[in-house]
């Protein structure tokens, strides 16, 4: 049976994982009190944690020089592997949810909806020293609908990726997939989300519909108002006309003025309380609009 290395801290990791310990011998990496390590701490699949450096803490990780592996794989994993560790192995597959070369890096999901992309996808590479830039086993596209929020669509990616790294690693195990070097010509990259850019940018409907979706539900994008922050979770483009920059109420609607119309609130969050519907934040506090945004 194949033997597996996996490296991975997140929801994303687990939800690849447990496709893989159906058919092969997995043995997984990851970091103290990430999330995966929760998932893993009421299951039987062996694991070990490191705290602050792979690298230094190799030695303590006795399994690495005991067990022989097949492959070293990694999902969601956001640390270097080192290469004395990717050496262990014949073969390695890293899972980046990017249509690769574009969006290297911490973010691509949300990257490529906030660049009012189409299309994105998952790519299974070869781990290699730089992020993300190992030769491309295979890559399979999915449509970005303009409805579509981060958080569904990462768990979208998730699934996706989940479905189809068994085979992959079967594939290239047995000589049916090689990795092509990706067009260092068409790189662009991905870089984490900072709390600065959390602040909704209101321009036209359409960029800031992205925007907005881009950010849900996790961090969640917010706009700034005399009575605090709002989030905005989720939006539709809308027919009727407010202000361009102001939080406003027409026909029970919750709008958001934009440089060519407006947008309508489907969903939002006041800062320190619960996620609630259009309706409901219109229901507390529509004596209030129209808003000012700050």
């Amino acid at each position: 049976m194949i033997s597996i290395l996996f490296f991975g801290n997140t929801d994303f990791s687990f939800e690849v994982l447990k496709t893989l310990t159906n058919e092969f011998n997995v043995f997984v990496l990851t970091k103290k009190n990430s999330k995966l390590q929760s998932f893993l701490q009421n299951l039987s699949i062996p694991y070990r944690t490191f705290d602050k450096s792979l690298k230094k803490e190799l030695d303590c990780i006795p399994e690495l020089n005991q067990r022989k592996f097949d492959f070293i794989c990694s999902c969601d994993f956001g640390s270097y592997i080192p290469s004395e560790v990717v050496g262990l192995a014949k073969f390695s597959v890293n899972v980046h949810p990017s249509i690769l070369p574009k969006y290297r890096g911490a973010a691509p999901i949300q990257r490529a909806i906030m660049n009012l992309e189409t299309e994105t996808g998952v790519s299974f590479i070869e781990i290699s020293d730089k992020v993300d830039a190992g030769g491309v086993y295979y890559c399979e596209k999915i449509e970005i609908s303009d409805s579509q929020v981060y958080s569904e669509l990462r768990e979208k990616l998730a699934k996706l990726s989940a479905d189809l790294l068994p085979g992959v690693i079967k594939d290239i195990f047995n000589g049916f997939l090689t990795p092509k070097p990706q067009d260092e010509s068409q790189v662009s990259f991905a870089p984490k989300i900072q709390p600065e850019e959390e602040k909704i940018k209101i321009s036209d409907c359409f960029r800031t519909l992205r925007y907005i979706h881009a950010l849900s539900f996790t961090p969640g994008g917010y706009i700034l108002t005399n009575i605090g922050r709002i989030k905005i979770l989720r939006v539709k483009i809308s027919d009727e006309k407010v202000d361009y920059g102001f939080l406003s109420s027409v026909q029970s609607k919750l709008l958001i003025g934009c440089s060519d119309g407006s947008l309508e609130v489907l969903e939002c969050q006041i800062e320190g309380k619960r996620k609630v519907s259009a309706k409901e934040f219109l229901n507390g506090y529509f004596r209030y609009l129209p808003l000012m945004l700050l």
